[in-house]
């Protein structure tokens, strides 16, 4: 049985809660991943994915309006984060990736 560890992104891509936001976007890009795991201390503090990205540049009408340029990692990413395990077969992955309407999970 194929676990998620086959086609994880390794290593993973990560920031900082105080790195700026668009220097989290510019790493996503540059690495051409859909999700950045933010840390403090070494530690997982939260995850920013496509969707925590669209919901603060939808424009001056947004949630986040022209202050999206001064944002953190830490200001904008997913808290609290679930994982999951690398030995998790590819179906049983899907299967909670649908059912907690995730695209990426660390």
């Amino acid at each position: 049985m194929t676990s998620i560890d086959s086609i994880m992104t390794a290593p993973p891509v990560t920031g900082d809660v105080a790195d700026p936001i668009t220097t989290v976007v510019a790493r996503m890009h540059d690495r051409r991943v859909g999700s950045v795991l933010v840390t403090k201390g070494g530690s997982l503090a939260g995850i920013i994915t496509e969707r925590d990205v669209l919901r603060i540049t939808s424009g001056a009408s947004g949630p986040f309006g022209a202050a999206a340029d001064s944002l953190t990692a830490g200001d904008v990413m997913s808290v609290p984060v679930d994982v999951i395990e690398r030995t998790v077969s590819l179906q049983d992955a899907l299967t909670t990736l649908r059912e907690r309407g995730y695209r990426h999970m660390p």
